[in-house]
């Protein structure tokens, strides 16, 4: 799979801009604030339906403007493509597969399979356990499209059932009592959040056994550690408490409705939902005796190694351990080769040379690896870009790095 042109207009910085691309490697070389991250952004929203810099879509769009739109054209297998993304700042997003309206945008994610690389990978690490769920989560919806609607499910599930929480603490507080009515929708709320979630965790948890085998051989190479491949493991630590081994859905709902009815009183007592994967953490370990948490106990160097082994892995797992370039997903690198020093370049260029597409954006060329080849684009340079008053900066051949 691979990228053969972007188009945005109103996004970001940019009025308008069109980029072509191709196979192999590709390096969007300019300064700071010359819109490179902008572009890969745009390249990258689809497969995910969302922004890998913010959660609000309404920084997405030009300021001044109504509305922003997206489109990427993509090949695989021999067959293109196309999709549409319609941004609209209050209003709910919309999206076209192959110029045909979609009845939901998440009917859209997984479609562009994309691995991001960027310098905020480092929060997978040492940031809160929302950025290692949302990790998985997305993992998942690359895997296989449907789990975005189970996660959908589940979000308004716990927005729901958390929003009826927090009035029935309210009630509580001002002496009135549960009424049959409220208690029966906290209980059909209950069981929403019972069976979307036991299938979410049920699925990371098998997840993060298929990744674990990936993440030390990922971890090994790009640390130097190749000769220890049990270095670095994920562990999926559930907030219900221990989920035995090949646990089955049905398992897992029992462990989950066991967990919602010991913590009724003091969820009531709180106003707050307290069970459920969205509760759960994701704790990646170093060392074998004994292992010791990354978050707490690595070094900047490591951190960053397991950071981009996470990401090595998803790779390699999407492209399922095989050299199928039409399982490949799309890799993009942005301004991450800067955070690295000289031998962890070295080492994920090497990695990533398997790749159908890597595209990589850098300010500076003395960042780039020497086995990265490839074809230059200067942001703004070869990128057609319209400018406000109408006129289009003729676009430059890319030439060899200097």
């Amino acid at each position: 799979m691979f990228i053969s042109g972007v188009q945005v207009r109103d996004f970001r910085s940019y009025p308008h801009a069109q980029l072509q691309l191709q196979p192999g490697v590709t390096i969007l070389l300019g300064p700071n604030g010359s819109g490179k991250t902008n572009l890969v952004e745009a390249m990258a929203y689809p497969a995910m339906m969302g922004s890998h810099r913010v959660s609000n879509d309404a920084a997405l769009v030009r300021q001044g403007q109504p509305h922003a739109l997206i489109q990427v054209v993509a090949v695989r297998a021999d067959r293109q493509v196309s999709i549409d993304v319609h941004l609209t700042p209050g209003s709910r997003t919309r999206a076209r597969l192959n110029r045909n309206p979609v009845p939901r945008v998440r009917d859209v994610a997984g479609v562009l399979q994309v691995v991001m690389f960027a310098p905020t990978d480092v929060e997978l690490v040492r940031g809160d356990p929302a950025a290692r769920r949302r990790f998985l989560d997305d993992l998942l919806v690359c895997q296989a499209p449907r789990w975005a609607g189970v996660r959908a499910d589940y979000d308004k599930a716990v927005r729901q059932r958390s929003a009826l929480l927090k009035s029935l603490a309210a009630q509580r507080g001002r002496g009135s009592g549960i009424s049959m009515d409220d208690d029966y929708t906290l209980h059909v709320w209950d069981q929403a959040l019972v069976r979307h979630g036991a299938a979410l965790t049920q699925a990371r948890i098998q997840l993060v056994e298929q990744l674990n085998p990936l993440l030390a051989k990922a971890y090994g190479q790009l640390s130097g550690t190749s000769q220890a491949p049990t270095h670095c493991q994920a562990h999926y630590q559930p907030a219900a408490g221990e989920i035995p081994a090949g646990a089955s859905v049905e398992q897992v709902e029992q462990v989950l409705h066991h967990q919602v009815e010991q913590s009724r009183r003091q969820e009531l007592a709180r106003g707050v939902c307290l069970v459920g994967p969205h509760r759960d953490e994701l704790v990646v370990r170093l060392g074998i005796n004994p292992a010791l948490p990354v978050r707490t106990h690595a070094s900047h160097g490591e951190t960053w190694s397991v950071a981009l082994a996470l990401r090595v892995a998803s790779a390699w797992l999407l492209r399922g351990g095989q050299h199928d370039l039409a399982q490949s997903p799309i890799v993009i690198l942005d301004d991450v080769l800067a955070e690295l020093d000289p031998a962890r370049r070295q080492e994920l260029a090497q990695i990533l040379g398997d790749f159908e597409q890597v595209i990589i954006t850098a300010a500076d060329p003395a960042d780039l690896p020497d086995q990265l080849e490839g074809r230059v684009v200067r942001v703004p340079g070869e990128v057609s870009v319209l400018d406000l008053t109408g006129s289009t900066l003729q676009p430059q051949v890319a030439g060899a790095l200097p």
